[in-house]
């Protein structure tokens, strides 16, 4: 093996030659590479040769057919046009990558083991694809993404590749996929990302594992799915014309019956769409584990049927703004454990979802009223409370029940001190606490008793004075712009704290037990203006005992 990447190398020596045994040879990113010896091709045993991004290397030599065991060759971003016509004694090939401008990549189509082929991206890559890719019976990845390929420009017999098991088609610009797309029975995966123009999809291939359709604006139609038997990932997002999900699984259709073509689905994507609903047959999934609506304005309701969906374990349905209700049968689906509902219209998740015995999160920034009066989830693992004037009605009297909460969000509620719990140190399990944007003057006296916080967030609680004592097993510590915050606890005993961030707190007077912390790695105290005399020593101590990062000491030291 012999890597020169990244050099300043003119050429390499005729010398190469001699090296017999070599197998690999990378000449990535050398610009003033301009020419490579013809003796480079007396490399009888080389299989892997790259030159990407050689932008000076203008051509091979001639007898590059000699090197008969070549078998990937990567020569995107040079100035080659054209490969020497004996590239097609190189019966191994199997990898040529051309992203670039290497003009005769594609027409040799008569490599009988070719298995992967990567176009350039250029506006001109139609001249680049051969008018018969027939030829390339083992071309197992085909990567034309990127290229703006328009209608017509694919070939025709697409369908002629029978080893193809990837395609990446992504960027382009065809309204229509050829109709011979149907004919790729050994397609596992296809991509067709941002193809913008793409209005319908008349047949997909059989045997697809992974679609994969992101952002293509203009799709109002795709076939009925309900004989991929194989299809394991769907994703539509932001496909924003696509109005109906019907098409996918028809109930009436004897596969969909008996579940044979649709048990083997696991993820769906349709974020960003302009469904309304959601057909009933959703509930046929049965082995759906990951379901993604979320952003898409136009869904007013979901079908009692997909409380059918007893695998599943994350549902997202943010952003769905004209979504008002649950199915009362939410309790069902055995196996949720992630459940995010923020910026819907639903104001009460139903009864039932004390039976959700798995969930373990619920995201509720939005309005969703009962959320966290549902205390009873023994695996409740993470809470994110609504950003509304009116958090605190979303509160439960009593924290104590959640002993499995390891994350709780309260930031932007507008809490004051009397809001929060007084049992809130009962959390036993939790890690982290975000009371971030709230108006709360004191925090509860119960809050040192959470000995497992590793994390608390204070930002912008403009009216907090106080901190009457911390967590004992702190690590992180940020609150800034507590501009009224005048005294914190004594920090000789935050063992494990490595991390201190109070800027702005410019009421600030004094940090004691500074010079204590062993663990700490960056600290900053921009803008606290108002630090007494004493607090110079122990930052002075601590300057000279380590030498972790302390923001705010020059601008701090006319104050002292």
């Amino acid at each position: 093996v012999l890597h020169v990447d990244h050099t300043a190398i003119k050429t390499l020596p005729d010398s190469i030659g001699l090296l017999c045994n070599l197998n690999e040879l990378q000449l990535n990113f050398c610009p003033r590479l301009v020419a490579l010896p013809s003796n480079i091709c007396k490399l009888r045993s080389l299989q892997t040769l790259f030159v990407t991004a050689c932008s000076n290397l203008e051509q091979f030599p001639l007898e590059l057919g000699n090197m008969e065991c070549l078998r990937e060759l990567h020569v995107g971003g040079t100035a080659i046009r054209h490969l020497p016509d004996s590239i097609g004694l190189l019966k191994n090939i199997t990898v040529i990558s051309g992203h670039g401008n290497c003009r005769s990549l594609a027409t040799k189509s008569h490599f009988p083991s070719f298995q992967f082929l990567a176009l350039p991206r250029s506006l001109n890559t139609t001249s680049f694809l051969p008018p018969s890719v027939s030829g390339l019976h083992s071309l197992s990845e085909l990567d034309l993404s990127y290229c703006s390929l328009s209608d017509g420009d694919i070939p025709d017999d697409l369908g002629g590749l029978s080893s193809l098991r990837v395609l990446d088609l992504r960027k382009n610009r065809f309204c229509l996929l050829p109709s011979s797309l149907g004919q790729l029975t050994s397609l596992k995966k296809l991509f067709l990302s941002r193809c913008w123009k793409l209005k319908s999809i008349l047949e997909f291939p059989p045997n697809l594992r992974r679609l994969i359709a992101r952002d293509c604006r203009a799709l109002e139609n795709i076939p009925d799915l309900s004989n991929m038997k194989f299809l394991k990932y769907l994703d539509l997002e932001s496909c924003c014309k696509l109005t109906d999900l019907s098409c996918m699984w028809y109930a009436s259709s004897p596969l969909a019956t008996s579940c044979a073509a649709l048990q083997i689905y696991r993820v769906l994507h349709a974020d960003h769409t302009a469904i309304k609903t959601l057909p009933d047959s959703i509930g046929l999934l049965c082995n759906l584990i990951e379901l993604h609506v979320s952003f898409c304005p136009r869904l007013v309701a979901l079908p009692s049927n997909i409380c059918k969906l007893r695998s599943l374990q994350k549902l997202f349905v943010t952003a769905c703004s004209n979504l008002e209700q649950f199915p009362l049968e939410l309790g069902n689906m055995e196996c949720l454990r992630d459940l995010h509902v923020g910026g819907t219209a639903i104001k009460n998740l139903p009864d039932s979802i004390g039976l959700l015995k798995n969930i373990t999160i619920i995201s509720a920034h939005g309005n969703c009223r009962s959320l966290v009066t549902k205390s009873h989830f023994p695996s409740f693992q993470f809470l994110a409370l609504p950003r509304s004037l009116n958090a605190t009605s979303f509160l439960p009297p009593s924290l104590s029940g959640l002993h499995s909460l390891s994350k709780l969000d309260l930031s932007y509620c507008s809490l004051s001190e009397w809001d929060i719990p007084d049992d809130l140190g009962g959390l036993s399990s939790l890690r982290v606490l975000d009371l971030r944007k709230n108006r709360f003057c004191l925090l509860p006296s119960s809050l040192g008793q959470l000995t497992s916080l590793e994390e608390l967030f204070l930002s912008r609680c403009w009216k907090l004075k106080s901190i009457l004592e911390f967590p004992p097993n702190l690590r992180h510590l940020i609150a800034r712009n507590c501009r009224a915050l005048e005294n914190i606890p004594d920090l000789s005993n935050m063992k494990f704290l490595n991390y201190l961030d109070l800027e702005s707190c410019c009421k600030l007077v004094n940090i004691l037990g500074l010079e204590n912390l062993n663990c700490v790695q960056e600290i900053n105290m921009e803008g606290c203006h108002y630090l007494s005399t004493s607090f110079a020593c122990s930052r002075r101590s601590l300057i000279h005992s380590t030498r972790h990062d302390i923001k705010g000491f020059m601008n701090n030291r006319s104050a002292i």
